[in-house]
């Protein structure tokens, strides 16, 4: 039974905490399809932009390679008349004819036959570059060309016509050098891996060590994959590669790291909020319940006129409990009165008729002519009388004493020698049952104030009771003062009290199931009770089925104690 106490839960507690574990669990779950949904939007944002790159990369290529092999150079060395070569190799012994351009004549007239066609030659000799024109007298003009760019340029056309896929790739490098210096060297990288070769055609930022096991990583190039803390995709590349590119989580984590400490922050100042918030709406709950639960206390220590006085809640549940409970606690209490009443009534109407038939029997007694049989049953008859006025003078004193304390004869007395001439008369008793009745009293008076008839009777009850119903071993009573209180303690190694029937054992004619077969009205504790009530004293019982009862009443108010 203790043990259950101890395993016992507010419902207030248990409300506030099952709404905190549903704020706490929502918050998670919340935070979970947030988190989950922020990180694939990221990826799917930075996919994109991933994908984004590989297109461009895969455009630029394509088109580099289109326009090299679509280049169209004015080139006609094939059609340089043989005469001007042989005037230009005159003039410039060695050289080399790198161009010529065809120009129709700008004094066509419609009288001649045909157009003069002029050339203009391209040519290096000695380390220098001449633009070159035979006039038709056969003299040469010849211009030097000091800054070779353009000429350069012609010789790069040239090789673009030539070798398409070069200039593709030239293009391709000079894009990688862009994405290097725009996207850093440890936040991105690009590369375009020649799976034949085994290779790296071309890559920028991070470094190759990094890449190794990212060319060795096989997925589908639809989707993104995570390796070496990067976010990578690919696509191939027709004739010549796979072109690999990444981006680094590092910025993902920390956005992710950064949600996860703000969240912690909301997650527990919410729910400390959360619990303040929940053990206010917890106590106005339960509070109704609890001044309810401490006047169903009142009534169980016997107080059955207590009443919820206020009812300041506006919960339609909350006031009809107490409401019902004051309207059940006033039909229990005046039936309770009633029944006192009666009890009262009877027993006080039936101390006359029976003082009389008693007082009439005890003349019948005294008559010498009665018959031996007749004088049985009168003896019979005024036993039955006696115990008739005794039950009807301890309900009458029960009822005096709980309801007028005042009317209690106190008086000084030695507790001490009371106790100790009053267990010298209980003593053959508990010698007849082979019982032992062992005292541990103060050496000295123990003085105290007391209605010392009342108390007589109640430690009466205390120790009769003991004898009733120990068959083996004995009764103790220990007398001793603590503080400013004298400790009366009354053991016995009786059958013991069942936990079920500890609740009732001061109730007017409640008997346990193991004293039914006993003699007794139940009313001798019902008396101890209310002259403990009334003198304002604390009685506490305990017992253990099979092994005892101890009876201790705390008397306080001690007046003195003499040596």
């Amino acid at each position: 039974m203790f043990s259950n106490k101890l395993l016992r839960i507010s419902l207030k507690i248990r409300l506030a905490f099952t709404y905190t574990l549903f704020f706490f669990i929502s918050c998670i779950l919340i935070f979970t399809v947030f988190s989950l949904r922020v990180y694939r939007e990221i990826n799917r944002i930075g996919d994109e932009e991933l994908f984004r790159i590989a297109d461009n990369i895969t455009d630029l290529y394509h088109n580099s390679l289109q326009n090299s092999r679509n280049t169209i150079v004015n080139d006609s060395r094939s059609d340089y008349p043989e005469s001007d070569r042989a005037v230009l190799e005159k003039r410039f012994p060695g050289m080399e004819l790198i161009s010529a351009d065809r120009l129709e004549s700008l004094n066509n007239s419609s009288s001649a036959a045909k157009p003069t066609n002029y050339y203009t030659a391209y040519i290096f000799h000695r380390n220098q570059y001449y633009e070159c024109r035979v006039r038709r007298d056969g003299s040469v003009y010849s211009k030097l060309i000091k800054k070779n760019a353009g000429l350069r340029r012609l010789r790069e056309q040239l090789d673009a016509a030539a070798n398409p896929q070069k200039n593709a790739e030239k293009a391709l490098k000079q894009k990688f050098r862009e994405l290097g210096r725009f996207h850093g060297q440890n936040e991105f990288f690009a590369l375009i891996w020649d799976y034949e070769n085994e290779k790296y055609l071309m890559h920028a930022g991070a470094k190759p060590a990094v890449l190794a096991k990212i060319v060795k990583h096989e997925t589908t190039p639809s989707t993104g994959f995570e390796i070496e803390k990067f976010r990578c995709i690919y696509t191939d590349i027709p004739d010549l590669g796979r072109f690999i590119v990444g981006r680094s989580i590092k910025n993902r984590d920390a956005i992710i790291r950064q949600s996860l400490m703000i969240f912690v922050g909301i997650l527990f100042s919410g729910t400390g909020i959360g619990v303040a918030v929940a053990w206010l709406i917890a106590r106005r709950f339960i509070r109704g319940i609890k001044q309810t639960t401490l006047a169903m206390k009142s009534i169980s220590d016997g107080d059955y006129s207590y009443r919820i006085a206020e009812i300041p809640y506006n919960d339609e549940e909350i006031v009809t409990l107490m409401e019902t409970f004051n309207d059940m606690n006033e039909r229990t209490e005046n039936l309770l009165k009633d029944i006192k009443m009666m009890s009262d009534n009877v027993a006080h109407d039936l101390r006359t008729p029976l003082t009389r038939i008693s007082g009439t029997v005890e003349l019948l007694l005294s008559r010498r002519e009665l018959s031996d049989e007749v004088r049985d049953v009168c003896v019979s008859v005024l036993e039955e009388i006696l115990r008739l006025k005794s039950l009807v003078n301890t309900i009458m004193d029960i009822s005096r004493t709980s309801a007028q304390p005042d009317s209690l004869k106190k008086e000084s007395i030695d507790l001490t020698g009371l106790i100790r001439n009053f267990c010298d008369f209980m003593l053959p008793a508990f010698e007849e049952k082979s019982l032992k009745l062992t005292t541990d009293l103060p050496g000295n008076p123990l003085i105290m104030t007391v209605d010392k008839t009342m108390f007589q009777r109640m430690l009466a009850n205390l120790i009769e009771n003991s004898l009733k119903f120990t068959t083996s071993g004995g009764t103790t009573i220990r007398l001793h003062s603590k503080e400013q209180s004298a400790i009366l303690e009354i053991s016995d190694t009786g059958c013991g009290i069942s936990p079920q029937d500890l609740p009732y054992i001061f109730d007017r004619f409640f008997r346990a199931d193991a004293s039914r077969h006993l003699s007794g009205n139940g009313l001798g504790l019902a008396l101890v009770k209310a002259v403990v009530t009334a003198h304002n004293w604390e009685l506490d019982v305990k017992s253990v089925p099979g092994k005892g009862t101890s009876f201790i009443i705390n008397m306080p108010n001690q007046t003195g104690v003499k040596e």
